[in-house]
């Protein structure tokens, strides 16, 4: 089982109560018309999210970040060698590692008034920490001094409660809690491949004949929500306490 799918099963593991209670009010039953609006509900959401995703793609193929990482493989495995140069002259070693760690605190100080200065400061730090170690250590030294840092890594936010997420409209026609039940519920079939059949309980819900037949229908556009479904779901726990659900 999936870490997603078990994330969802948690979410979705108790049966709604009885009709008339709070509860049975914001779990919406799942019919078209409702899957048309949710899924204009969560359309900006879901382009910035698809958005962040192509970024993170482009990030992952960047040649620099190749080379690093190839780089940070060789140096990591050369470093387990506890051989030392008996020749080498420890004194100089520590004196340009100690060099290395007071451009780190250098570049720490500047990351938030000069990325660029501290993106390089950086740099520099590698460079001399690696002279240091491998002037004592010859495992490092078949791996070269190391590359420049890529650029850092885009991030990925999940989806939240946050107005930049949701559309007015989406606002307007769910609740906080509502469009966070009916999410999950959503998000179970899609990632279960929209192949839950009728009456049985996965997770300890049902979902009604009706309600399978109104996703089938829209089964295209639906499952093409899956990557907006893949992080950090049980934050959606905090939409009108979803926890208690």
């Amino acid at each position: 089982m999936s870490r997603r799918l078990a994330a969802v099963l948690s979410l979705v593991a108790l049966v709604p109560s009885p009709a008339g209670g709070q509860q049975s009010r914001d779990v919406l039953p799942i019919t078209a018309e409702r899957i048309t609006q949710f899924l204009a509900a969560i359309e900006p959401g879901r382009s910035r999210l698809e958005k962040a995703i192509r970024e993170l793609d482009a990030y992952e193929a960047d040649p620099r970040r190749i080379k690093r990482a190839k780089w940070d493989s060789c140096f990591e495995k050369g470093a387990e060698s506890d051989v030392t140069d008996p020749k080498a002259d420890m004194e100089k070693s520590q004196a340009l590692m100690a060099a290395s760690l007071q451009l780190k605190g250098k570049a720490l100080a500047l990351e938030a008034t000069d990325k660029v200065r501290a993106a390089k400061l950086r740099d520099s730090a590698m460079v001399l920490g690696y002279r240091g170690t491998a002037m004592a250590f010859p495992g490092v030294r078949p791996c070269g001094p190391p590359p420049p840092s890529p650029p850092e890594a885009p991030e990925v936010e999940a989806p939240t409660p946050d107005s930049s997420w949701i559309s007015a409209s989406g606002r307007q026609q769910f609740s906080a809690r509502q469009l966070g039940i009916f999410r999950e519920r959503i998000a179970f079939w899609v990632v279960s491949g929209g192949k839950i059949p009728a009456g049985e309980k996965p997770g300890g819900y049902i979902y009604s004949p009706d309600e399978l037949a109104a996703m089938a229908k829209q089964r295209e556009q639906l499952l093409a929500l899956q990557p907006y479904f893949e992080y950090e779901p049980t934050l959606w726990t905090q939409w009108g306490d979803l926890t208690g659900w």
